[in-house]
């Protein structure tokens, strides 16, 4: 709660006889109304007319053309997908002057619009919230203004301005790429009417844009190390199967340690071939390499040692590759209506109502292995074995696709207010209530079935009717590790069934705000008005975050837990 009183000063020619009076304004940063042409705040502002016309869709793309905006990294959806990020995946943010989104304030029509998303670090306004036919423009304050609005205003304020106005229009967009994946549709529906004790809008909106994939274009299907001599030549490892610079991607195979690796200079793969041109090529296989260790056939040593050239040799282009996400399919439905009535000449009550639905949804493939942390001896796999005078060990690295997510996220906000004039001063008094209710839903593997499968691997034991898992209740299968399908994602139903599951978590976030303020003119100075602000403000955030059944019980292999 807090209360402000700023003085400020303006110099003021003397109106020319018949000339109208300079309407005051509020602007962003300062709650004392002043005409706006003497007001020397850094204030940026973007038209959406203008920006719709340039082929810019969304709130979010607006923002980050703002010279404030655009010195800096922002979080998009395409970002959420690949690192962690406030407000989960598909969440979309803005910060100013490199401070971040949790430094930056969000206002709409001058009152704060609460943080919507999933999981335990949800702090800023979703900018998929509300959509961008709504909104007349956007102000852009780009100094700090923390006193005023407390610390998330440090790196500036932003102040969406929404339409008003008796205007109908009806809306249909289609943005389609020349090749596949990516595409951009929405449909808005906006009706607005003035009338002589107030007016009203209604906008309603949907969009989808449609995933994009890996394999949908050709510059995201091989990641490069791009390493360059001193001359500007390329020096990174080449494919022999392409001629091409090798693509360093997710790899899969064994994992060798111990006395056979050490004899390959350190850091051995092994890795089986599949399409068979290793066999074909006369690349010299695991067993031919007389090192103390017997191996299946169809096992080659890869990126090992000092030798730079073998790193190319490992193909870890898997099918996996062009499945996965580089912009999550993300569907938005959103209503905004806004009103107010004259309920005396001097008093008019106001309201907002936002309902947002975003629904975003990715597709990945990751690793996983026999052990949460260390290796086994050759013996514990079937046709593995050493001879008695080495030592060695494998760690069998598996890829699955099975690492898809789901965000649902609902957004609703209210806001009733009353302003007025009382003399040469006008009031204002609001109430803002917002709720975010977010599921997560993510495919997980489970951690008590990776256990018991390690440990009955580890003694050399077969699974017995009686072995069911803790958490997820599987009964026990066994599992061939370093088998070649296996690790390449072939696997039975049955094996998938006991190693992989869904878990399902909830974030719900309320915000409520009570605030108001009065501001007028205190007394006039021979160099013009002097005007002041006198307000408070009482805010309440609560965010109850529930992650999944196994999440809680450190039941999901590879990921986080809670509780």
């Amino acid at each position: 709660m807090g209360l402000l009183a700023t003085p400020q000063v303006f110099a003021q020619e003397e109106a020319e006889d018949g000339a109208e009076p300079v309407e005051k304004i509020s602007i962003v940063g300062s709650r004392i109304r002043t005409d706006a042409f003497a007001n020397d705040t850094p204030i940026d502002i973007i038209s959406v007319e203008d920006a719709e016309q340039e082929g810019l869709k969304t709130l979010g793309e607006l923002l980050r053309t703002s010279t404030a905006a655009a010195g800096s990294s922002q979080i998009t959806a395409a970002l959420t997908v690949g690192y962690v990020t406030d407000g989960g995946t598909g969440a979309e943010t803005v910060g100013l002057r490199g401070l971040g989104a949790n430094r930056t304030l969000i206002l709409l029509n001058g009152r704060r619009a609460g943080p919507a998303g999933t999981r335990g670090a949800v702090s800023a306004f979703d900018l998929n919230s509300i959509p961008l036919s709504a909104i007349e423009r956007v102000e852009i304050l780009k100094d700090g203004a923390s006193a005023l609005y407390g610390s998330d205003a440090v790196a500036g304020v932003i102040n969406i301005i929404t339409k008003k106005g008796d205007d109908k229009t009806v809306t249909v967009d289609i943005s389609q790429p020349f090749e596949s994946g990516g595409e951009d549709k929405r449909i808005n529906i906006s009706y607005g009417e003035e009338f002589a004790e107030g007016s009203f809008r209604v906008t309603a909106d949907y969009r989808n844009t449609s995933e994009l994939k890996r394999g949908d274009r050709d510059y995201f299907n091989c990641t490069e190390r791009l390493q360059f001599l001193e001359d500007g030549s390329r020096s990174d490892p080449i494919d022999p199967r392409t001629g091409k610079p090798h693509c360093l991607e997710t790899g899969y195979g064994l994992w060798m340690y111990g006395d056979a690796s050490t004899a390959f200079g350190g850091g051995l793969q092994l890795a089986y071939d599949y399409d068979g041109f290793f066999a074909a090529n006369g690349f010299q296989s695991m067993n031919d390499a007389n090192v103390g260790l017997t191996t299946p056939e169809g096992w080659y040593p890869v990126s090992y040692g000092d030798d730079y050239a073998s790193e190319g040799w490992w193909d870890q282009r898997h099918p996996y590759l062009g499945q996965e996400t580089m912009v999550p399919e993300t569907t938005t439905a959103s209503i905004y209506a806004t009103g107010d009535y004259n309920l005396t000449d001097d008093i008019t009550m106001y309201g907002e109502l936002i309902f947002s639905r975003r629904t975003t949804e990715t597709q990945n493939y990751r690793q996983f292995w026999h052990a949460e942390a260390g290796t086994l001896p050759p013996s514990a796999f079937d046709g593995f074995s050493e001879s008695a005078d080495t030592s060695s060990s494998i760690l069998a690295v598996s890829l699955t696709d099975h690492f898809s997510s789901e965000i649902e996220v609902d957004y609703t906000r209210g806001v009733i207010g009353f302003t007025g004039d009382v003399g040469f001063w006008t009031w204002d008094l609001s109430y803002q209530h917002s709720i975010s209710d977010g599921d997560y839903t993510q495919d997980i593997i489970f951690y008590d079935s990776m256990y018991m499968a390690q440990v009955n691997t580890f003694f050399g034991t077969s699974c017995t009717a009686d072995q069911v898992t803790e958490f997820s209740q599987k009964s026990c299968v066994d599992l061939p590790w370093a088998d070649p399908q296996f690790l390449y994602g072939n696997r039975t139903a049955e094996q998938e069934d006991f190693l992989f599951g869904v878990d399902k978590g909830n974030t719900e976030y309320t915000q409520q705000t009570l605030e108001g303020f009065v501001t007028g003119d205190l007394f006039t100075l021979p160099a013009g008005e002097v005007g002041a602000a006198f307000g408070f403000q009482v805010q309440r955030d609560e965010i109850n975050d529930t992650p999944g059944y196994h999440t809680l019980n450190g039941n999901s292999w590879g990921l986080s837990s809670a509780g």
